[in-house]
């Protein structure tokens, strides 16, 4: 993280098992330590004690595209073709593609690629607030994760969804706000085939002799998506990492998916986000990483950051 504010959450996709979290800043726990710095961490403006890996929430930006595709996959909308003029304008909507970028005519995995903004909007206005909102909800968006540490819950803040408000949620803007756990769930729900596995931290509890108290049972919440809109879905995001926003999240002799995010804020410094798995087709990591207020975008700062995550991890399960 090279001392930036942000969260990375590591998950086993296929049993939930968090292989590594961490967030930033962070602060010395020791009572010795917290006695003397207490005001100054109460009072910190970089809100130090915020565990921003499952209590920090953020707009999530492209990488919401991965639910979008979801959705517009078991609507059969995958072969839709689009113009792209450089943005999307309805309902008193506007909103531009990354550096106003003209991409001409697109079908759904080309705009994954470049994550047009025009296309995914278009996609969800089309598709309605009820639609985006079920499938939010199926990934766990308005419920609370169980889980060894306290959670906030990700949301979407509309008492109805009408179609502008799924456009801009579509893109992962307007009233949603979620956790880097919840995207790290996400990312390996789709990498575990569609099932959503309970995350967990602690494998099992033993006495000093060795003695075990209890162990952890690995458990599904369900069936999420099912195999052929995964399967879809783990294409889009091979194709973004391959020759897309993702390329730098990339391994040497591993095919990785991944998908990359800029989101907008309440400041003019964006959130920098990347959910990717690897290997693709049987996963054994799904990381999510952002740079909060980083002023940067996915692409080029945070999927690096889940690349050589994923990297180290996969070359130390290879040494074992």
């Amino acid at each position: 993280m090279k001392g930036r504010k942000g969260a990375v959450v590591a998950i086993n996709p296929s049993t939930g098992e968090i292989i590594a979290m961490v967030s930033l800043p962070d602060y010395d726990p020791s009572s010795e330590a917290l006695e003397e710095e207490w005001k100054n961490l109460a009072e910190s403006e970089d809100y130090a004690l915020l565990p921003r890996a499952t209590q920090g929430l953020y707009a999530p930006g492209s990488t919401f595209k991965i639910l979008t595709s979801a959705a517009a996959y078991e609507n059969h909308l995958e072969d839709t073709v689009l113009e792209d003029t450089g943005g999307f304008e309805k309902d008193g909507i506007k909103v531009a593609n990354y550096n106003d970028k003209v991409y001409g005519e697109m079908d759904l995995k080309q705009s994954f690629k470049v994550s047009s903004n025009q296309m995914f909007c278009e996609l969800a206005y089309n598709m309605g607030g009820d639609v985006i909102l079920e499938m939010a909800e199926r990934f766990g968006i308005n419920k609370e994760i169980k889980f060894d540490l306290k959670t906030e819950k990700s949301r979407i803040e509309y008492d109805k969804m009408y179609n502008m408000d799924a456009a801009m949620v579509g893109i992962g803007q307007g009233k949603l706000l979620v956790t880097p756990l919840q995207m790290a769930m996400v990312g390996a729900t789709v990498a575990n085939d569609g099932i959503m596995m309970k995350p967990y931290l602690v494998d099992s509890v033993e006495r000093a002799n060795g003695t075990v108290i209890s162990e952890t049972q690995i458990k599904s919440l369900g069936k999420v998506l099912d195999y052929d809109t995964a399967e879809f879905l783990k294409e889009l995001m091979v194709g973004s990492v391959e020759a897309g926003t993702s390329v730098r999240a990339s391994i040497r002799g591993i095919q990785v998916a991944g998908k990359t995010g800029t989101a907008e804020n309440e400041t003019n410094k964006t959130h920098s986000w990347f959910v990717g798995f690897a290997p693709a087709e049987r996963a054994e990591i799904c990381v999510a990483v952002i740079l909060e207020y980083d002023g940067t975008t996915g692409g080029s700062t945070a999927a690096p950051i889940g690349g050589n995550v994923m990297k180290k991890y996969l070359e130390t399960v290879g040494k074992n």
